[in-house]
């Protein structure tokens, strides 16, 4: 704070003007001032001020008293604030375009982010998604629900299938060795009336067309394997086989038999063919475990396959395959 400067020093002599204002003196004049009263007597004023701040709090006291004078205190009339108001509406017109303006501008700050973020999005998916592509169907939940129970109804068709095939080749095979037969005995008989030694020729060797009928069987295979049963259940099993087409022949019907639930019809093919030994003795001994397997008789099915595999002609993968071309239950 700056140091006062005493202007009535002549007339106070008893001031002194050169020495400086202590803090305490100025903190008790500070403290007077915010209490300070126009109309306050000289012995309200606080004893800790000193002879020069109690002359110098009169001095300010007199300045507020001539300030009080200059601008004396008036209460207004009632309705002179109200006059006042009612002339600054009167002389300010009303902006009926600012409400719209602001409408508008409240429309444009709220739409104008959506509308840019709708835009960037129609833009992107025109972008990734090209008009020519094909659309993709989503499966719906019944196909997909379908799909393991169409999966579990093609699966059984495959051997079935392959059956058929084999039907066919066989039914061909045999054909043509009837055919071979009957031409290797009429021409020595043919050279004997001539007298002329026949000639050796080489047996045509077997074609195996493919087997086209086998969609056509496909229709009526139902019919066809309930004869073919019963033609192989009426067949005598008395004479078991001899050479090797006859072993094979007797171990497919075994097999078909057994493929279609037919145990007890294939078994006795089974033993003939499994006695005779050799590969195909190892595969009817792999189809006499199944179907012991089929029946319940675990020790019996164990001893046929251990059988099968010290053969050597047969693997884990030729058994499991076998176990799944039998029908269960």
């Amino acid at each position: 704070m700056e140091r006062p400067v005493d202007r009535d020093a002549r007339e106070r002599p008893e001031a002194v003007v050169d020495e400086p204002w202590s803090p305490a003196e100025l903190d008790a004049l500070e403290d007077a001032l915010a209490e300070l009263r126009e109309a306050a007597p000289a012995s309200a004023e606080p004893a800790s001020l000193g002879p020069r701040a109690q002359s110098r709090l009169a001095d300010y006291r007199r300045v507020l008293a001539l300030f009080h004078d200059a601008t004396p205190l008036e209460d207004p009339s009632p309705g002179v604030l109200d006059g006042v108001l009612a002339a600054a509406r009167a002389a300010t017109p009303p902006d009926r375009e600012r409400g719209r303006d602001g409408l508008l501008g409240w429309l444009r700050r709220s739409w104008a982010l959506p509308g840019l973020a709708l835009a960037t999005s129609a833009a992107l998916v025109l972008i990734l998604v090209r008009p020519g592509d094909p659309p993709r169907e989503e499966p719906s939940a019944a196909d997909r629900s379908a799909a393991p129970e169409l999966a579990d109804a093609r699966a059984p068709a495959a051997p079935a299938q392959t059956v058929e095939v084999e039907e066919v080749a066989a039914d061909e095979d045999r054909v043509d060795a009837t055919e071979r037969t009957a031409t290797v005995t009429a021409q020595p008989s043919a050279a004997q009336d001539e007298g002329v030694e026949p000639a050796r020729e080489r047996p045509p060797a077997p074609r195996r067309s493919p087997p086209t009928r086998t969609r056509e069987k496909k229709a009526d295979a139902p019919s066809k394997e309930a004869e073919a049963a019963n033609t192989m259940r009426s067949e005598p099993q008395a004479q078991g086989p001899r050479d090797k087409d006859s072993l094979r022949d007797a171990l497919d019907r075994a097999d078909r038999l057994r493929e279609r639930g037919h145990c007890d019809e294939a078994r006795p093919l089974y033993a003939e063919v499994a006695a005779a030994g050799g590969l195909e003795g190892a595969f009817a001994l792999v189809g006499l475990g199944v179907c012991a397997e089929l029946r319940g008789a675990h020790e019996e099915a164990e001893r046929s396959l251990r059988q099968a595999r010290e053969t050597g002609l047969v693997d884990d993968a030729r058994i499991a395959r076998e176990r799944a071309q039998t029908p269960r239950g």
